[in-house]
């Protein structure tokens, strides 16, 4: 029981969130300006100027639990009270605001509910059904919501209630996913429909974590979901690949004195400092992740990922050799190590792009990284025999 409880509340999270989004992208076709905000006046609000406009609960119920919305509903009466408490409050004005429910339930056929829907609509006969209920309803758990509604003044009852909707039967959570889905066929190729949906459901669920922890803003923009959806569809086209993990950290810590990777070796021979070797780990985590997610949704042709990294090894060798000119019989070990450095400066402001628009900085350097690990690149002069030493030393495969 507690399972399918907490099942149902996540479920409902979820629902909650992907609606907002759906509702987002089609304001976007009217009203650009909105911000829409989530826990903050309601379970989903639309606001002007930091007051809001439109109020919506979401209500989602699975498939054989969904109760039809009587004119004793629960789900109804709670939602009543919720937006009488905050007219008392004065958070908002019932003749400047939509309250609006939507709900995978049913309204009954002339059901209060059902003459607050959008089509057929009669709220004056919605009102006189909702004021029957609340005087002659026995029902226990309606019982403060009652109180609340028949507390408003009859000026603001009307009020309140002419600007009452009603969206029964609205489409389930995965429902709700198909029509995202509709909104946004025509941003992307067919075949990177979904990869495109992942990274912007993403991008989404990752505001509402931040509007929700306040560690940023407390709404979204609506606009904001616009250009997030042009910066996703410039990456999606054939010159162009998503960019997914900048910013991201290993998910593991990293100590660097105990690293054996092959490439933090090949840079603690060069004495790169703490920090750059940091960066490097970073840039390796990136790159290799990107890659990988690259090739798992098909995003690259052919031998892509192999023509690149030939040409990384192509560049590189250029520099190795230009360098390796300034050796001499006499050249003491620390004047390697410096040749090293440079040729390892001379790679990381390198801008060798997979595809001419796919100019993140952290898949040429972490691709240089996951070369340098497979012994195919490095940055001393000796750095062969140097890692064949190590290697046999620590009993390692060479």
């Amino acid at each position: 029981m507690v399972e399918h409880s907490a099942g149902s509340s996540a479920l409902g999270y979820l629902y909650q969130s992907r609606y907002a989004l759906l509702i987002a992208l089609k304001k976007l076709k009217v009203d650009v300006g909105a911000e829409i905000s989530i826990e903050k006046f309601d379970d989903i609000s639309f606001d002007r100027d930091g007051s809001p406009r439109e109020l919506i609960q979401t209500k989602h119920h699975q498939i054989g639990t969904s109760k039809n919305l009587s004119d004793a509903s629960v789900d109804l009466w709670k939602t009543i009270r919720v937006w009488c408490d905050g007219i008392e409050a004065g958070s908002y004005s019932p003749s400047e605001v939509n309250f609006i429910i939507a709900t995978t339930s049913h309204a009954p056929f002339n059901s209060s509910a059902s003459n607050l829907k959008i089509e057929n609509r009669n709220f004056e006969l919605a009102l006189e059904k909702l004021m029957s209920t609340a005087l002659s309803s026995q029902r226990k758990e309606n019982k403060e919501a009652y109180e609340v509604f028949k507390s408003l003044s009859p000026e603001k009852r009307k009020e309140f209630i002419s600007n009452f909707y009603v969206l029964d039967g609205s489409p389930g959570v995965e429902e709700v996913y198909e029509k995202i889905k509709d909104e946004t066929f025509f941003v992307v190729p067919k075949e990177h429909h979904e990869h495109f949906l992942e990274r912007l459901e993403g991008w989404w669920f990752n505001k509402i974590i931040k509007c929700l922890s306040k560690t940023g803003n407390t709404f979204i923009r609506v606009l904001e979901i616009d250009s997030k959806i042009d910066e996703l569809r410039e990456q999606f086209k054939e010159d162009n690949l998503p960019i997914d993990f900048l910013g991201e950290l290993p998910p593991e810590p990293y100590y660097v004195d105990a690293d054996t990777r092959c490439f933090v070796q090949q840079l603690k021979i060069i004495s790169a400092s703490n920090k750059r070797i940091e960066h490097a780990i970073k840039d390796y985590y990136r790159a290799f992740e990107q890659r990988a997610r690259w090739v798992r949704e098909d995003l690259l042709v052919g031998g892509e990922l192999e023509n690149y990294e030939s040409k990384l090894i192509d560049e590189w060798e250029r520099h190795f050799e230009k360098h390796k000119e300034n050796l001499g019989e006499n050249t003491t070990n620390d004047e390697k190590i410096a040749i090293g450095r440079n040729i390892y400066n001379d790679i990381q402001e390198l801008s060798i792009n997979i595809r001419s628009e796919c100019n993140e900085g952290y898949v040429v350097r972490g691709s240089f990284q996951l070369l340098a690990d497979k012994q195919l690149v490095g940055w001393h002069p000796e750095f062969i025999e140097i890692l064949r030493r190590i290697l046999a030393s620590s009993g390692k495969p060479k």
